[in-house]
C-alpha cells in the first residue's frame, strides 16, 4: 500500500518543442499535490531545452541523451526517478491542476498498481488564440479488473499522462519497448493491466492537444496525416507478439469466468479473433473465428460474446478492407455462416456496416455506402440482410436517415 502523500515523480520526454514543454512544466508546477521532482529528459532536441524552462521555479531536473526515441527517454527517467508514484507527461499537453492529487489520492492507502482517468482533448486557433475543447473519445463503462484488460485489448484509451502508476509496478513488468516509435503506451498499460489492479479516477485529468507536428524518432519520423498508418503498424506487432505470450484462456471475459468450460473457451477464441480483426491481422483472425465456430457446444452464445462479435468490424480504423477485399468478406462471412453458432452471430458481426453505410451516404460518399451495404448482404445473405435493413427502417434508423448509432472508436 502507499503511503499518504507518497511522492510523485512526473517525466516529461521531449524533443524541438520549446514553448509547448514550459506549457507542459508550468501545468505540472501549478499541482495542487507538489510534485517531488520533474524530471525533462531532452531527447536529443536541437533547441535549448534549460533556456526555454529559464525562470521556473520548482524541482526540476534536465537529463539529455542522443534522439533515441520516446521509449528510450522515458526509460532514462525511470532509471533516474526518485518518487515511488511515477507520472509520464507529453510534453505538449497540458495537467489539469488537480490531476496529481486525485491520481495520488486513488494510490495512496490501496494495493493499486496504477490509478487512471480520462482526458479532454483542444485546440488552440492559430490565428486568434480561441481555444476549443473537445471530449475524449471513446471512453468504456467502468468494470472489474479483468474487463478493463479485456477493454484495453479493443482498443487504447488509458493515456500516460492521466496514469500514475507505482514504480514497483514498472520494475515488475519492466521498460518500455524501445522498438516501438509508436504505441509504445498502448503496449505498456496493456502489461501494467494484465499484472495489476487499475484504480479509475472520474473526471478528466489532463488536456491533450491537437496539432500538426511531427510523430516518433529522427530515425523514424512520421507526420500526423500518417499517424492511422503508423498506429496499424505498430498495433500490429504489439498484438503479434501478443498471441506468442498469451494463453488462450485469458482472452475469455471475466463475466465468464464460471460458465461452462467450453463456452469460455468458444468465447475466448472469438475475442482473440476479434482483437486481431480490429488490428487487420485478418489471416490469424479468420483462424480464430473458424475455431470459435467449430467447437462442440451446443449452448448459444451469451451476451458477452454478442457484444464481442459486435465490435469485430467496429474500430478505429473502420472496415474498408472487408469491402475492397472480395475473397476476405467471402472468407469472413463462410467463416461464420457455416456452423450454427455463427450464424446466430453474424447478424452483429455485420450491424457496423449498417451504419459506415449511413455515414458514407450522408457524406456523399455514394459508391462507398453502396460499398458497405454490399458487404452486409454478402455476410448476412441478402434475404436476412433486407430483414434486417427493412427492421431498421421501420425502427427510424435506416441506413441514410439520421438517428443515433453505436460508438465507433475515435
Amino acid at each position: 500500500m502507499g503511503n499518504p502523500m507518497t511522492g510523485i515523480t512526473a517525466i516529461v520526454p521531449t524533443m524541438n518543442r520549446p514553448q509547448l514543454l514550459r506549457q507542459c512544466v508550468e501545468s505540472l508546477l501549478a499541482q495542487t499535490r507538489p510534485l517531488s521532482e520533474i524530471l525533462v529528459v531532452d531527447d536529443g532536441s536541437e533547441l535549448d531545452v534549460a533556456q526555454a524552462l529559464a525562470g521556473l521555479a520548482g524541482p526540476i531536473r534536465i537529463i539529455r541523451q542522443p534522439n533515441r526515441g520516446k521509449a528510450a527517454a522515458v526509460n532514462l527517467g525511470l532509471s533516474e526517478a526518485r518518487g515511488d508514484y511515477i507520472w509520464i507527461c507529453d510534453d505538449d499537453d497540458l495537467a489539469l491542476p488537480d490531476a496529481a492529487a486525485r491520481l495520488g489520492a486513488a494510490l495512496d492507502g490501496s494495493d493499486a498498481g496504477f490509478a487512471y482517468g480520462s482526458f479532454q482533448r483542444f485546440r488552440d486557433d492559430p490565428q486568434t488564440g480561441e481555444r476549443r475543447i473537445f471530449g475524449p473519445g471513446y471512453w468504456p463503462a467502468d468494470g472489474e479488473h479483468g474487463e478493463l484488460f479485456s477493454a484495453l485489448l479493443d482498443d487504447f484509451f488509458i493515456f500516460q499522462f492521466a496514469t500514475l502508476v507505482r514504480r514497483s509496478a514498472f520494475e515488475t513488468v519492466g521498460v518500455f519497448r524501445e522498438d516501438l516509435v509508436r504505441s509504445q503506451d498502448y503496449e505498456m498499460i496493456l502489461r501494467l493491466a494484465r499484472a495489476f489492479e487499475g484504480r479509475r479516477v472520474e473526471g478528466p485529468l489532463f488536456l491533450q492537444r491537437e496539432h500538426d507536428a511531427p510523430r516518433g524518432s529522427q530515425a523514424d519520423g512520421f507526420d500526423a496525416a500518417r499517424s492511422f498508418e503508423k498506429w496499424i503498424e505498430y498495433d500490429q506487432k504489439i498484438f503479434a507478439d501478443l498471441l506468442c505470450t498469451m494463453p488462450i484462456e485469458e482472452f475469455a471475459p471475466a463475466a465468464l469466468r464460471s460458465a461452462d468450460p467450453a463456452v469460455r473457451l468458444r468465447a475466448a477464441h472469438l475475442k482473440r479473433g476479434c482483437v486481431l480483426a480490429r488490428r487487420k491481422l485478418w489471416k490469424a483472425a479468420l483462424a480464430e473465428f473458424r475455431h470459435a465456430c467449430a467447437l462442440s457446444c451446443a449452448a448459444p452464445p451469451t451476451p458477452e460474446e454478442t457484444a464481442i462479435a459486435g465490435r469485430i468490424l467496429n474500430g478505429k480504423y473502420g472496415c474498408r478492407e472487408v469491402v475492397d477485399d472480395r475473397a476476405l468478406l467471402n472468407e469472413l462471412a463462410e467463416a461464420f455462416r457455416v456452423h450454427p453458432y455463427g450464424r446466430h452471430l453474424v447478424g452483429e458481426v455485420a450491424r457496423p456496416l449498417r451504419w459506415r453505410a449511413r455515414e458514407a451516404l450522408l457524406s456523399a460518399r455514394l459508391r462507398e455506402g453502396v460499398g458497405y451495404l454490399a458487404a452486409l448482404a454478402r455476410l448476412m445473405g441478402r434475404t436476412r440482410a433486407a430483414a434486417f435493413l427493412l427492421g431498421a427502417a421501420a425502427a427510424r434508423l435506416l441506413p441514410f436517415q439520421r438517428g443515433p448509432r453505436p460508438a465507433l472508436v475515435t
